[in-house]
């Protein structure tokens, strides 16, 4: 059973003539009744009575017309649905979550045109919540965050690339620049700066939401309160004094940054070409080779 064969059949139906469904196929009429015989020979049943002056279909024609007809419909429906996984192979969805540095969204990007310059990026950036959403929807095919852990396991699959560090720092010239041991309440004290999202971490009784870390420490820098940022971001600052890391008992955290994707919608392609390689990319961005520095009598990792 081929598709053209059902395709003329249906055509000379719906037209009213072979010549008809001839032009409509871009076909000659003698391959439209040829295609339609063979059809017959196969099934074992005439179709179409050939004695009338314009064709019509006999009683097993118009029985059979309607699975006809859904042979085709469904032929197209396969048809775009291969042609859409071959898009998708093509290209790729990444989402990050607000918390990853730009530095890492940078490195996957340049990462992917370097190794894969014939395939397409898509970078969004969006919550944690929304992430989880678009990738149980299939419109993004994988997620990386920095969080300790991703929230509903169960629907998702992760791999560990590598580690983000972040400090809580101030400009030198803050009062809490100058405190030998901070505590909770001197934390609570002063305007903390916190990346949208970053609120149920931090205890901060009067704080601003920023939309990016670098936002952050641009208010740092002119000495309007602390704020956690990347230790990528921070280091040169931090080496000639200019910003100083708090000398608080959790100043300085190690992130896991993860990538995970929908159990039901695995990244396959070039999504999976990229997950292997990843891996690679984030261990040296994750400073795992920390050097210790001395400060007020406290001991940071940088």
């Amino acid at each position: 059973m081929k598709y053209a064969s059902i395709s003329a059949f249906v055509a000379v139906h719906e037209t009213g003539s072979i010549s008809a469904a001839a032009r409509q196929l871009h076909r000659s009429r003698s391959q439209i009744s040829a295609w339609i015989s063979d059809l017959e020979v196969e099934w074992g049943l005439e179709l179409i009575d050939r004695t009338t002056y314009r064709p019509t279909l006999t009683e097993d024609g118009r029985k059979l017309l309607p699975y006809c007809r859904l042979v085709l419909s469904d032929t197209v429906n396969l048809h775009d649905a291969i042609e859409s996984l071959k898009r998708a192979d093509s290209s790729l969805i990444v989402g990050f979550d607000f918390f990853l540095p730009v530095a890492y969204r940078k490195a996957v990007v340049s990462y992917f045109c370097q190794y894969f310059p014939e395939h397409e990026i898509t970078i969004r950036q969006m919550t944690t919540i929304r992430l989880n959403e678009c990738l149980a929807n299939a419109e993004v095919h994988l997620g990386v965050i920095s969080a300790p852990r991703v929230q509903n396991v169960q629907n998702f699959s992760t791999r560990q690339l590598g580690m983000c560090q972040f400090a809580l720092c101030c400009s030198a010239e803050h009062p809490l620049a100058s405190m030998q041991e901070i505590t909770d309440t001197d934390l609570m004290t002063h305007k903390g700066i916190l990346i949208a999202g970053m609120r149920e971490f931090f205890d901060a009784r009067a704080y601003t939401e920023v939309p990016d870390y670098e936002t952050g420490l641009s208010l740092v820098r002119q000495g309007i309160g602390w704020c956690p940022a990347p230790m990528n971001d921070i280091r040169g600052e931090v080496e000639c004094g200019q910003l100083v890391i708090l000398n608080y008992k959790s100043a300085v955290a190690r992130v896991p940054v993860i990538a995970y994707w929908s159990n039901s919608h695995a990244p396959t392609g070039v999504g999976q070409k990229l997950l292997n390689k990843l891996s690679e990319l984030f261990t040296p961005l994750g400073y795992d080779a920390d050097y210790s520095r001395t400060r007020r009598g406290s001991r940071h990792q940088l």
